[in-house]
């Protein structure tokens, strides 16, 4: 992934795999040569627009959790394992049974996946019969 190729701009995005597209700088300056970070690779997602980002995002939150605890939290708040009622992070974030389960289950229990799915079945049950619309 080091020196990856600029985009070929006679081919849409989708048809390549990775291509060089952002160049990213660290805020303490450590990317610069002779800091920890010079030369480290990074791969840039955007979390507003990019339909897998969210599926990536919840992934990295749960590969954490041993090491970035509150770090993996945070991003499991955010970014929940998706099941089928929820194909992508904007259909959980707009859905009726997900905001209240988050409600039951309280913000201490955030990035919490077992307090997350008690609390949405015990919302579903509650819906029974109702869609979640």
């Amino acid at each position: 992934m080091k020196n990856l190729p600029y985009r070929d701009t006679t081919k849409p995005a989708e048809q390549q795999g990775m291509f060089r597209k952002f160049e990213v700088r660290r805020v303490d300056g450590s990317d610069k040569p002779g800091g920890k970070h010079h030369g480290c690779r990074y791969f840039v997602l955007d979390l507003d627009h990019d339909p897998h980002a969210a599926a990536a995002m919840a992934a990295y939150g749960e590969a954490c959790k041993g090491t970035h605890p509150a770090l993996s939290a945070e991003i499991s708040a955010e970014y929940p394992q998706f099941s089928p009622r929820w194909p992508n992070h904007a259909a959980a974030m707009t859905d009726r049974i997900f905001h209240e389960a988050r409600g039951i289950m309280g913000t201490e229990n955030y990035g919490q996946e077992e307090a997350l799915r008690m609390a949405i079945l015990h919302v579903m049950r509650a819906y029974s019969g109702s869609k979640g619309d």
